[in-house]
Formats: C-alpha cells, structure tokens, sequence
C-alpha cells in the first residue's frame, strides 16, 4: 500500500504543477519525468498489487472472480507451485522477505528489503531534487518581498 501511495503522490505533484505557473517555471519537469519512469520501472505492478491487497474479499467473493484471478500451470521463485489441471490462488503470502499474491491470473510481487527501501528513496531524492530550484527562487522572491515591506 506505501508502494502504491508514494506512486499516487508522484502523479498527484505532477498532475498539480498546472495550477502553480510561477513555481512550475523554476521546476526542473526533465527530473520529474525521469523520477516517474524510475518508479515505475521499478515498481511496475504497484497498481495490480494495491488492488490485489486492498480488495481481496471481491476479488474471491465468488467462483467467477476466483477464476479470473486464480493461475494455472509452474510457477517458480521464492514460491514453487505447478498446478496440473488446477486453478491455484496465492494471497498475500510472505515467505522469507517476498511477498505476494494472483490477480488477473498473474501472480505480482514485492520484495520487502532494503534495497526496495533505497529505490524508493533513490525515487524521491531525484523527484525532490528537480525542486530545488525552485526552491531557491521562492526563497530569494520572499525575501525580496520582506526587505521591501
């Protein structure tokens, strides 16, 4: 879930940026883009995950559902299954520091570590970064501001 907020923030800041000009003018966009596409590369079933885990009674409400999210067939990594003929449904599992669960008949998955850890600060360092100068800008015109009153 902190996975998927960070994301939405991401975007959130982003999408906002229209509705600042003077600040968005200062706003290094090219590291904000770059942020983005760090992210989700890294982090690319963010959305399916938090969906998976925020809405697991609906997703096994009923036969229908179980089969469209239930996978079939060998899967391997830290969980071993094959499934010969069989639907199989993993939820919200964690075995040593991986977890994960099916969804859309895809098994997605996380590592809980600390180099998950340092992608997502590295994310945020370069997303931040991309402020400073605006930063420095708001700074000097509110200091401009004050020797003038």
């Amino acid at each position: 879930m902190t996975i998927y907020h960070f994301g939405q923030a991401l975007q959130y800041i982003r999408d906002g940026l229209g509705a600042c000009p003077t600040a968005r003018s200062q706003i290094e966009t090219n590291l904000l883009k770059l942020a983005q596409k760090k992210f989700n590369a890294y982090f690319s079933e963010f959305e399916d995950l938090r969906h998976a885990i925020a809405h697991v009674s609906e997703l096994w409400k009923n036969v229908q559902n179980f089969a469209k999210n239930a996978i079939t067939g060998h899967i391997s990594g830290s969980i071993q299954i094959t499934a010969m003929n069989a639907s199989v449904v993993i939820r919200n599992n964690l075995v040593r520091r991986k977890f994960s669960t099916t969804i859309d008949k895809r098994l997605v998955s996380y590592e809980i570590s600390a180099e998950t850890l340092n992608k997502l600060i590295s994310v945020k360092n370069e997303f931040y970064s991309a402020f400073r100068p605006a930063e420095v800008y708001l700074r000097d015109l509110t200091r401009k501001d004050s020797k003038t009153s």
